[in-house]
């Protein structure tokens, strides 16, 4: 994500720009309407900002609704419209519960609240109505509130899974999807990260489990697969596979949740169950720890497959099956978003035995076929497996990293100076820009030569990580002219062997490197050391 700023009242704001597909996305929302197709879909994958989208659609339309299903959602709209357009400030209403603020432009409406008729009648005309999560907008609580609301003004929904498990068509909601991009193509495009899957394959037989609503019948699935040997099986496979991995795990009820959470725990991994009953506090807690990594697997059964941001998750067990595209591409993109020392994304998939039903797999996503589990005594590394985390301090030993920590998501050479701290320095006598992260998200600064530190963004702003990349990249550029050759990845001044000067202060600050170590190592192991040794001065 780019960013321009904004100053109103005196106060700076950073406002999120858009990246080119979803531009091209905006240019076919407005294409369509001008050809009279007023009932839009849109579908990306999931990671790939389709709030974003609608909160720049919504910034040309006077009166505005939202329609979410889930308190998450609801938030994460209201979030991301003051993050691209913090003019909208003040102008944003709830209905919700108690809430009910008809009177302001934007509208962020929960389903189960507006739906209800005395709601329903309070609502103002709206030029514009957008459905998040839309493949849930042919239950009928969404049509009644359509049949209330729509009267020719624009409708556009988005969604990751536009095909439902009940073959319940979008078609008596939506005339035409206007826009979309599989997983697949956002992969290969360098916006999502790499998936690789490996199959867990159980003797458990679904033959006698029958198909209701387009997946299979959640009772008799329980009964089948929730099982202290499967779940044993599981875990015995994680710790092979995925043992360093913070994983996301999904399940078929509550129980099950439980029980492999439980499974995990007593092998020692740090697990919990998470689901919709779990209290509001209590869930905020857990998925802070999650985050944090007090908590390692968290398994969840309905709960996390729609609205919830980690991108540190890189492994994503599916515990249970699923004969439904929609539901199995929502699990998986759990797992999609960049993050540093991301490589990619674990798909553990577990597959039981059937001859009756057609389970979704990872092939069915169109990217290479999953890889078939070698058989071998559990216990045992995998062949070809690698270390994927770099060591920063041991001692008063430092390492420099082979590849790029940020991947895919930056365009330059970033230094990750400990766990929460990035930075790119542009030289003497000019800007040090950085990325730091604390509770509530990361905040990009920037540092002029002999000034003091002046922020990027507000630290009042909950920005992923890829958005406060792309800002300060955007930042970097702009202060330079174009000038980026200290930042560029591919510098050939990087390559050459590290100067006299380089060395002594590594010796200085006590650094351990190889005697051909080349000038861009030296440059990141100085700037970790310097930094090591400020934080212990307490300085920041």
């Amino acid at each position: 994500m780019g960013y321009s700023t904004v100053v109103l009242a005196g106060r700076r704001y950073t406002m999120l720009k858009l990246r080119e597909y979803q531009k091209d996305c905006l240019t076919a929302i407005a294409k369509a309407k001008e050809d009279a197709i007023t009932r839009q879909l849109v579908s990306l994958p999931t990671g790939t900002g389709k709030t974003v989208i609608f909160c720049h659609l919504a910034r040309k339309f006077k009166q505005v609704l939202v329609l979410a299903h889930r308190d998450e959602l609801c938030q994460q709209a209201q979030d991301k419209f003051l993050m691209v357009n913090p003019e909208a400030e003040g102008k944003i209403g709830w209905v919700k519960a108690e809430r009910n603020e008809v009177d302001k432009p934007i509208i962020i409406g929960s389903v189960q609240t507006i739906t209800r008729p005395n709601r329903l009648e309070q609502l103002p005309h709206f030029d514009l109505i957008i459905t998040d999560e839309a493949h849930h907008a042919v239950a009928d609580s969404y049509l009644r509130i359509y049949d209330t609301i729509l009267n020719g003004n624009l409708h556009v929904g988005f969604t990751a899974t536009p095909n439902r498990a009940d073959n319940e068509g979008l078609g008596k909601v939506f005339e035409r999807v206007v826009f979309e991009k599989t997983i697949k193509e956002m992969i290969e495009g360098g916006w999502l990260c790499n998936l690789e899957g490996k199959r867990i394959t159980t003797d458990v037989s679904l033959d006698n489990v029958h198909t209701a609503i387009g997946d299979f019948n959640k009772r008799e699935l329980t009964a089948a697969i929730n099982t202290a040997n499967r779940n044993q099986l599981i875990v015995k496979s994680w710790l092979e596979l995925a043992n360093e991995r913070k994983t996301l795990a999904f399940t078929v009820d509550i129980q099950h949740a439980h029980d492999l959470s439980e499974t995990f725990t007593n092998h020692g991994i740090r697990a919990s169950p998470i689901s919709g009953k779990t209290p509001m506090d209590e869930r905020h807690g857990l998925i802070e720890k999650f985050h944090s990594g007090d908590i390692q697997v968290l398994c969840n059964c309905n709960l996390l497959t729609e609205g919830f941001d980690a991108p540190s998750v890189d492994c994503i067990l599916l515990a249970r099956p699923t004969q439904s595209q929609g539901l199995y591409i929502q699990m998986v993109g759990r797992g999609t978003r960049p993050y540093p020392e991301k490589e990619n994304c674990l798909i553990l998939d577990v597959v039981d035995n059937t001859t009756r039903h057609e389970l979704r797999q990872f092939a069915d996503l169109g990217l290479e076929p999953e890889e078939e589990e070698e058989e071998r005594p559990f216990g045992t590394a995998p062949t070809g497996e690698k270390d994927r985390f770099n060591d920063y301090g041991i001692g008063n030993k430092l390492y420099s990293e082979d590849a790029n920590i940020l991947g895919r998501m930056a365009k330059y050479d970033w230094n990750r100076l400990d766990s929460d701290t990035f930075k790119l320095y542009l030289g003497d006598g000019y800007i040090k820009i950085g990325l730091r992260r604390d509770k509530k998200g990361y905040y990009a600064y920037f540092k002029p030569g002999g000034e003091d530190l002046q922020f990027i963004t507000s630290r009042d702003s909950k920005y992923n990580l890829s958005w406060a990349i792309g800002i300060a990249e955007d930042f970097a550029f702009e202060h330079t002219k174009g000038k980026t050759t200290l930042i560029d990845k591919n510098a050939s001044w990087k390559n050459d062997t590290a100067t006299w000067r380089q060395k002594q202060q590594l010796d200085d600050l006590g650094i351990d490197y190889d005697w051909d170590v080349t000038k861009g190592e030296a440059a990141k192991l100085i700037d970790i050391g310097y930094h090591q040794q400020n934080q212990k001065g307490g300085r920041a």
